[in-house]
C-alpha cells in the first residue's frame, strides 16, 4: 500500500501543528496552563481549530476521546492519525514535562511494581508500536535557558522513539534508573532535536510509519491496537 497525500496539505498540517506548539508553550510560559495534561488539551484545541479554521483548505479534523482499559498499553499519550484517499498514517506521542529551571532534579519517577523508571517502562512499551507506526517523545519546554542552541526555546522538542531506546540502552549508566534533566539535555545533544511540524511531516512523506486502511472506525481501531485514549483525526479531503 502507497500512502499518497499532496504536498500542500503537509506543509499545511506541519506549519499548523508547530504553531498550535508554539501557542501551548506560550501559554505555558505566562502560566495560563500549568500541567501537562493542560498542555496536550491546549495543543489538541488549537491544532484542530487551525485546521478547521480560515487558513485551512482541504483538511479537516477532529479529536475522539476513546475511553477503553487498554489504553495505556503503549506508553504514549495521544495519537494523530492522518487519513487520506483512503489509508491512514498513525503517530504516537508521548509527553514529557521535565524541570529545565533545574537540570538535576528527577521528574522521572519508579514504576510501583517493579521500582524501576517509568519513562524506561514506558520507552519498552513502545517498541511494539514503533514497527507500525511512528513513535516520538514530546519534551515540553517551560524554561530552556543557557542550553544548545540547537534546543527550541519557543516549542516543544521532538525525538524518536528510536533515539530515545539506543540513547537509554547504550548512554546511561543503567536503562533502569530514573531519567534526569541533565540526561535528557544529554539525549538531545546526542541524538538530535526536532519540532512537531517536521515530525508531522516525515510521518506523512517518509517511511516511518506503515499506511493503515482503517475499515471499522477510528475507535474500534484504537481499541484493537491498545492506542492512546486521545486521537486527533486529520482527514485530508477528496
Amino acid at each position: 500500500m502507497i500512502f499518497e497525500i499532496n504536498p500542500e496539505m503537509v506543509e499545511q498540517i506541519a506549519m499548523f501543528a508547530f504553531y498550535s506548539d508554539m501557542n501551548a508553550n506560550l501559554d505555558l510560559k505566562r502560566r495560563i496552563i500549568e500541567t501537562k495534561k493542560e498542555y496536550i488539551a491546549d495543543f489538541t484545541k488549537r491544532f484542530t481549530g487551525f485546521i478547521g479554521g480560515p487558513l485551512s483548505s482541504g483538511l479537516s479534523a477532529e479529536t475522539i476521546l476513546v475511553p477503553h482499559k487498554k489504553k495505556n498499553k503503549s506508553g504514549c499519550d495521544t495519537a494523530i492519525i492522518i487519513t487520506s484517499k483512503g489509508l491512514s498514517k498513525i503517530a504516537l506521542s508521548k509527553y514529557k514535562y521535565p524541570s529545565f529551571e533545574d537540570p538535576q532534579l528527577n521528574w522521572d519517577k519508579t514504576k510501583k511494581s517493579s521500582k524501576k523508571s517509568l519513562f524506561s517502562s514506558q520507552l519498552k512499551k513502545q517498541k511494539r508500536y514503533d514497527k507500525e507506526f511512528a513513535v516520538f517523545q514530546k519534551i515540553i519546554n517551560k524554561q530552556l535557558k543557557d542550553h544548545p542552541q540547537t534546543l527550541s526555546k519557543n516549542s516543544s522538542n521532538c525525538i524518536w522513539y528510536s533515539d530515545a531506546a539506543s540513547f537509554n540502552q547504550e548512554c546511561r549508566r543503567s536503562p533502569n534508573e530514573l531519567w534526569g534533566t541533565q540526561q535528557i539535555l544529554e539525549m538531545f545533544e546526542k541524538k538530535g532535536t526536532a519540532d512537531i511540524g517536521t515530525i508531522l511531516k516525515a510521518v506523512c512523506l517518509d517511511s516511518v510509519a506503515k499506511p493503515v486502511k482503517i475499515t471499522n472506525g477510528i475507535e474500534d481501531f484504537v481499541k484493537e491496537y491498545k492506542l492512546p485514549s486521545r486521537v486527533i483525526s486529520i482527514n485530508v479531503l477528496d
